[in-house]
């Protein structure tokens, strides 16, 4: 009997073979080396994504006529992946807004993808959109199928995550599926989640706020019984963070998956997967009290304003003095160098990344971006300094052009200075003389 689409995240998942084989499809890269990003069992980000994917090729839409939309896509390997199966994979996301996410959904990624894909995909056939995902700037039924994993439960209030289902199935087209995976609460507190802005919902608040604010059917039933073996790999959230800081610190600790079933702060919870089609009779239900308005129109635009405020700065800051002709010549290589320098910095350096992923991955990810990167963070390093020194050079040669201009200027009032002197003594009549200095 093969999985339901609609379930929570079980331990015995991972042996299907179907989604296992799929798992593996999408991690290791069909065949492709890539160190760091490998098949986990009990890997519950793995789990959402395989799901989706799963979901989208039953459903007949992994074809090259198909155009998908990414709602908080990321960097994560949905996007990639499916570039070698559809037309075109729309990946959107709050990539220039200043937010703890921005290691996972960084502004890079705008400009060049490929540096975060863990293997070969299709460039052409990705674009990447700053978009935020509780009002969708596309005309209605836009897309054969839109996929979200892991992101809806951080879009704010329940009011807002309603907003962003209404959207989603507002922009797919009759017949089209939405694959969604969010975190799903098993027990704990009478609220829904903790701050800052972490959503935990039960299947009433799934029900509500994501089926019915959608518009769309499930295409089965949603089931959210957990094994017994399941619930007893209950780990503590905090406690596995800080093994997998440990393992990609290279110290010893606790850490690896499974991470299907956590605890923190008295939330019990794991993964949840959605897949919810359009029909022809759209909306199932009356959704219009999801439609956005005005606050989520506040809450949007208020992130475009920081956006703008950030933007305007960096400009400002840039257009603070006129570069010489030489620095306007390294401008453009100064940037490309820093950019490069910045990323490869972000990567050797920089453990958030593999704080995500614990256990031996860990390890291996932070190895693997060492040799990866080390070596040309080097070169990169010394052809930044070329071109800084370059620039010291130019800003001295223009120091010492000044000088000398000032000089002559000098020069050249003195002989003016003089002449003046020789004219007024060569006079008959003169009586005064300028006196000498």
């Amino acid at each position: 009997m093969s999985l339901p689409f609609n379930k929570v995240c079980e331990l015995e998942d991972f042996e299907d073979l179907e989604l296992s084989e799929l798992i593996g499809e999408i991690f290791s890269g069909d065949g492709s080396s890539a160190p760091g990003l490998q098949p986990e069992p009990g890997n519950s980000k793995q789990w959402e994504i395989a799901m989706s994917c799963r979901a989208l090729r039953t459903f007949g839409l992994l074809d090259r006529e198909a155009v998908v939309l990414g709602v908080g896509a990321g960097t994560e390997a949905t996007s990639f992946f499916l570039t070698r199966h559809v037309r075109q994979v729309v990946a959107t996301d709050l990539y220039l807004t200043p937010a703890p996410w921005s290691d996972v959904a960084p502004p890079l990624m705008l400009v060049d993808p490929g540096r975060f894909s863990p293997y070969p995909f299709e460039r052409s056939r990705l674009a990447v959109q700053h978009m935020d995902g509780r009002m969708l700037r596309y005309p209605d039924d836009t897309f054969d199928a839109v996929f979200s994993s892991g992101s809806i439960e951080h879009f704010g209030g329940l009011d807002l995550v309603a907003n962003a289902a209404f959207e989603m199935g507002r922009v797919v087209r009759p017949g089209g599926v939405v694959t969604l995976a969010t975190e799903f609460k098993i027990a704990g507190p009478a609220g829904d989640g903790w701050e800052p802005g972490t959503l935990i919902l039960d299947a009433e608040r799934i029900q509500r706020y994501i089926v019915e604010a959608s518009g769309l059917e499930p295409v089965d039933p949603l089931r959210t019984t957990l094994s017994e073996r399941t619930l007893r790999s209950e780990r503590d959230l905090t406690a596995f963070l800080e093994g997998a800081r440990a393992l990609s610190d290279g110290r010893p600790g606790p850490g690896g998956y499974p991470n299907v079933v956590l605890l923190h702060e008295g939330y019990l919870f794991c993964s949840v997967h959605l897949a919810l089609r359009k029909p022809d009779a759209y909306p199932v239900s009356d959704n219009r009290w999801a439609r956005p308005g005005a606050g989520a129109e506040r809450a949007v635009a208020e992130g475009v304003r920081e956006v703008e405020r950030q933007l305007i700065a960096v400009r400002s800051r840039a257009l603070e003095r006129q570069p010489t002709a030489l620095e306007a010549s390294a401008h453009p290589e100064l940037e490309a160098l820093l950019a490069e320098w910045d990323m490869y910095w972000s990567g050797v350096i920089s453990s958030r990344i593999a704080r995500r992923l614990p256990g031996p991955l860990a390890s291996l990810y932070r190895a693997y971006l060492r040799v990866r990167y080390l070596g040309p963070a080097w070169h990169a390093e010394s052809r930044l300094l070329h071109v800084l020194a370059r620039l010291v050079r130019s800003r001295q040669e223009d120091e010492s052009a000044l000088l000398r201009r000032e000089l002559d200027d000098l020069r050249s009032d003195l002989r003016d200075l003089e002449a003046r002197l020789r004219e007024q003594q060569a006079t008959p009549g003169e009586t005064e003389r300028p006196r000498a200095r």
